[in-house]
């Protein structure tokens, strides 16, 4: 049985799960176990259940793909009326960061939070030039944090992959794209990370357009407003492509337009039927989280 080593904090993580003892764990609780995300799950669903209104703070490990170990204080508490997850990195530069709503299942979004953690610290942005890892550069996609200097007030410096890098050595990483265009998209750090295989695909976003495209997409499945429970999975799966452009729409400066769309979006829906107990309520739930993501003070401004 292999063991990794965090050597700064002194964790010792096996690579085989504690619980079901067949799958390869990927989460150390600090004075608890070690977890697959699969019986991590289940530990949590036994500890908290659905609540997510609650404190919490502890030392949380997890894993690599290739073995390497990140040690984070994750904390849970709750900012006004929205409860809020970080897990900062120590010793290291990595920080995540999610909110949810009060009535949301405490262990989904506990896991799904979890996964952003995982996915950020396996998604890689730099390529090192030699073996030792002393030279670098940007990938060609990928994920930069922009954080106060560590040197100056006035100044900002830029994490990539846990790492810090001033100005001056960020601007060092862009050696070989001379002539190059850099193309970007600013997001909030909730969104979290770039994936291995995900790209910016550019797309032409506007109100009238994207009300339009979840207008046809509810024509193609539904009879004067009933959708077939049947026809919800096929649905959902057309309607995922509307929703990312929601999402991206939400996120830059037209702001007030996308909002717009979105109410307008969530008015549709809520007027579909089904038989299902889950449809559209839920559907119509993620999408207001994802429109209103700090609850109804937000949705008064709008």
């Amino acid at each position: 049985m292999k063991r990794y080593l965090d050597s700064e904090f002194g964790v010792r993580m096996l690579d085989i799960c504690h619980v079901c003892r067949k799958e390869n764990s990927i989460i150390h609780i600090e004075g608890d176990a070690d977890y697959c995300f699969k019986c991590f799950k289940k530990m949590l669903l036994d500890e908290l259940g659905d609540k997510n209104v609650f404190e919490y703070s502890k030392y949380v490990t997890v894993r690599e793909p290739n073995g390497t170990l990140h040690s984070f204080l994750v904390t849970h508490r709750m900012i006004g009326q929205m409860p809020a997850w970080e897990a900062v990195e120590q010793g290291g530069e990595y920080k995540f960061s999610n909110m949810s709503f009060a009535n949301d299942n405490g262990t989904d979004v506990v896991c799904e939070f979890l996964d952003q953690v995982l996915r950020g610290i396996s998604s890689k942005t730099l390529r090192y030039m030699d073996p030792n890892k002393l030279r670098a550069r940007l990938a060609d996609k990928g994920t930069v944090t922009v954080v106060e200097s560590e040197d100056s007030l006035l100044e900002i410096g830029f994490v990539v992959d846990g790492e810090y890098f001033s100005g001056h050595e960020f601007v060092r990483l862009l050696a070989g794209y001379e002539g190059f265009n850099l193309r970007y998209q600013v997001h909030e750090p909730t969104e979290g990370t770039l994936l291995e295989d995900e790209y910016l695909v550019p797309t032409i976003i506007t109100r009238e357009l994207l009300t339009e495209e979840v207008r046809e997409i509810i024509d193609k499945y539904t009879m004067k407003r009933y959708i077939t429970t049947d026809l919800i999975t096929k649905f959902e799966k057309d309607f995922a492509a509307a929703e990312l452009k929601l999402k991206i729409f939400l996120n830059g400066e037209k702001r007030r337009e996308a909002v717009a769309a979105g109410k307008e979006i969530v008015r549709m829906i809520n007027r579909l039927e089904s038989d299902s107990d889950q449809f559209p309520g839920k559907l119509i739930a993620r999408l207001e989280k994802m429109i209103f993501p700090y609850g109804a003070d937000e949705r008064d401004f709008y």
